[in-house]
């Protein structure tokens, strides 16, 4: 006895009696004996195993949804793509060895999509999926079979093993199988007769793939359908009662009152006749009973019972187990197209994503290497895209985004169709709005655009400046001297701390100056930027990163909606916060038209006035704005910025004349040195925040009419 049975002792190996011994005769049979080959019993009277759940139209409907969901999604290795010590991506290795293993054939006789079904259906109603390694020759991975979760089990040797020569220290996770291969199985002894139960054979973990459901210790799952079988077994009797019912006529059971008392023959004989005269083919047919014989129904009928309701209540605890949407198995008659959409995204979220995390994550673990040159370099993974796949105006707009924002080419879209590349640079190519700048660093322009569009003109580009500045200066024509001027009254010079120093200085008498006449029919358009909060403040912006408040957007917005019908082709303005996000809804609102910086459009550069009250300092700025020679504190001398204003419209006329019309966006300082040749504190109406002016050239005269808003007076610059 102990010789027959020490190799079951030694791995661990659970013990069970024949079927002959007689505790346990045939005749009245162990509720273990029950629950191996009819299931565990309910209190609805009926057994439930894993293939007679699958008599519930819901169980069967609600396992192939997901078996067939996740044997429908493409298997790909991907290879992680390195730089130095950064893995920055990923693409399909369609060499790697298991590639076809994985995407096409994981067995000899098998396609991926019967492996993958008859593994789901394993682990959904045994709570467990197992499929077996097997190597070649030579080490490499031949085959991937499936093992059946009723004749597989994890198992831990209780003693040293050794196993394909290895020795295995006690406690080794292995599993056994009475599935496979042939020779290498060995035989499992009855304890009490010493006759072979069955041949059973050991895998080693490394060579398992293993996937539990719902699992309370790591390792092995809990059988679903023994955890559900309550709410199963009521669905199979609540079925077998509607046929019977059905069976029967769909008439309750009743019976048949005599007056008096009757032989047992002659019972057998009366409903022997009942059933002949009003069963199967005769029902519905008039019965007629003799004299004193009653008819009485004992059982109730359905909508007493509550059937429809207890039916549509069985399909959604059903529903509600496997995590499947119920729309998915036609139980729900009132769910509209949106609430669909959104049940089927929960589909993949909440039910397939799971299994397919558990699956990739245990394929990964047992299929890949963790150590040599190719540790951590391959993956599986499913592809969920096309479950994902919104209808066909959806995608359009999805793609659209996609091709306008530079996060999809235009054979990225052409792939997610499921059609051929273009190839080549036209195919390759992201596209990017002009408007677009570096999140981390909003001030900076888009550089990318900015050199194309100076390759394209020269006479835009910023060593170009001191060209232009000369051309400026030979180009002027500054107004002559008042002839008997009177002496401009002193005026006192702020010292370090913007406070009057002891220092007087006249100011200069400050001319007229011109901009230099280009010939052009084609119009400019000259627009101040919308409010910032700085505006309601009162203080001086000057260079400062002060963005568009509330008032602001909608002012560019407005500008925007009257702008549509001129014809702007680009926009010009300077890196200024403001500026630029006047610049972008503008864009956004004519079309997505480009825009370039010219940081010649910058406003005045008022130094350490620059978030000073101007109620406050407004006299001290004055004294720089009366003497346009001086620096300003921190800042710049004001003849510079007529110089850098006056290059900027110089070159924004240039390009007009060639790609025009064009929209400059800049402030009230840079406009001021277009309207008065001068930029000074002395009362000139400009345009308000959000005012556009229309610039028409012609010959050496110059139109400016304001076209939008309205004109205010301003009484300083540095706005």
């Amino acid at each position: 006895m102990a010789k027959s049975n020490w190799l079951g002792r030694l791995l661990g190996l659970e013990q069970r009696s024949s079927l002959e011994n007689p505790q346990t005769p045939l005749s009245f049979p162990a509720e273990w004996l029950l629950d191996i080959f009819s299931g565990g019993r309910t209190d609805s009277g009926i057994r439930v195993s894993e293939l007679t759940a699958l008599q519930v139209g819901t169980v069967y409907a609600c396992v192939n949804v997901i078996s067939s969901g996740m044997a429908g999604l493409p298997l790909h290795v991907y290879e992680r793509l390195k730089e130095e010590d950064d893995y920055v991506g990923k693409r399909v290795a369609y060499n790697h060895p298991l590639w076809d293993t994985f995407h096409n054939s994981p067995n000899n006789e098998m396609t991926r999509f019967s492996f993958i079904k008859t593994f789901m259906c394993h682990a959904l109603l045994w709570g467990n999926g197992y499929a077996e390694i097997e190597y070649d020759a030579f080490g490499q991975i031949k085959n991937i079979w499936p093992r059946n979760p009723a004749r597989t089990r994890p198992i831990r040797n209780v003693a040293p093993m050794e196993f394909q020569g290895t020795v295995y220290p006690p406690g080794t996770l292995m599993y056994e199988t009475s599935e496979g291969i042939a020779g290498s199985d060995y035989p499992i002894p009855d304890q009490a007769t010493n006759e072979i139960l069955g041949r059973r054979r050991i895998i080693l973990a490394e060579d398992m793939i293993h996937v539990p459901g719902l699992s309370l210790d790591g390792r092995l799952g809990q059988s679903t359908t023994y955890l559900a079988r309550q709410i199963i077994g009521l669905s199979l009797a609540t079925e077998k009662y509607g046929a019977k019912f059905f069976g029967n006529g769909a008439r309750p059971a009743g019976i048949l009152t005599m007056p008096g008392a009757m032989e047992d023959k002659t019972i057998e004989q009366l409903r022997r006749s009942w059933a002949e005269a009003h069963g199967g083919e005769n029902q519905f047919r008039v019965a007629v009973l003799e004299d004193g014989v009653k008819f009485e129904k004992i059982a109730a009928t359905p909508e007493e019972g509550q059937m429809l309701a207890t039916r549509q209540y069985e399909r959604t605890e059903v529903c509600a187990v496997f995590n499947v949407p119920i729309h998915m198995v036609a139980a729900n008659e009132k769910g509209g197209k949106s609430n669909v959409e959104q049940s089927s995204l929960e589909f993949v979220n909440y039910c397939l994503h799971p299994w397919q995390t558990a699956i990739e994550m245990e394929l990964e673990r047992k299929c890949f290497p963790k150590i040599g040159r190719s540790a951590n370099r391959y993956f599986p993974h499913f592809d969920t895209r096309r479950l994902l796949y919104p209808d066909a105006a959806a995608r359009s707009g999805f793609y659209s985004s996609g091709r306008q924002w530079g996060y999809l080419n235009a054979d990225d879209i052409r792939e997610l169709e499921d059609m051929n590349p273009i190839g080549g640079k036209e195919g390759t190519t992201f596209w990017m709005p002009t408007s677009m700048q570096d999140a981390g660093d909003p001030i900076t322009p888009g550089a990318n655009a900015l050199v194309d569009f100076h390759k394209q003109n020269p006479e835009y580009s910023p060593q170009a400046d001191q060209k232009h500045q000369i051309t400026l200066a030979k180009a002027s024509n500054p107004a002559p001297a008042a002839p008997a001027a009177a002496p401009a009254a002193p005026v006192t010079k702020p010292g370090n701390n913007g406070k009057p120093g002891s220092k007087e200085k006249p100011a200069k008498a400050g001319g007229k100056r011109s901009l230099p006449q280009l010939q052009d029919d084609t119009p400019e358009y000259i627009m101040r930027h919308g409010t910032t909060d700085a505006n309601e403040q009162d203080i001086f912006r000057g260079l400062g990163p002060y963005g568009l408040d509330e008032d602001g957007i909608n002012m560019a917005n407005d500008a925007a909606e009257f702008m549509k019908d001129k014809g702007v082709q680009m926009i010009i303005t300077s890196s200024l916060v403001r500026h630029m996000q006047t610049a972008k809804i503008m864009s956004a609102g004519l079309g997505y038209i480009p825009i370039y910086t010219d940081d010649g459009f910058k406003t005045l550069d008022v130094g350490m006035y620059t978030g000073l009250k101007r109620s406050e300092y407004g006299d001290d700025l004055q004294y720089y704005l009366d003497n346009p020679d001086e620096q300003i504190p921190g800042g710049q001398v004001v003849d510079d910025f007529y110089n850098q204003s006056a290059g900027a419209f110089a070159r924004a006329a240039a390009v007009n004349g060639k790609s025009g019309p064009a929209l400059i966006i800049t402030s009230r300082s840079n406009i001021a040195t277009l309207a008065s040749g001068k930029v000074d504190g002395s009362n000139i109406k400009v345009a308000e925040p959000g005012g556009i002016y229309k610039l028409q050239r012609a010959g050496e005269g110059m139109n400016l009419q304001l076209i939008f808003g309205d004109q205010i007076t301003d009484t300083l610059a540095g706005t």
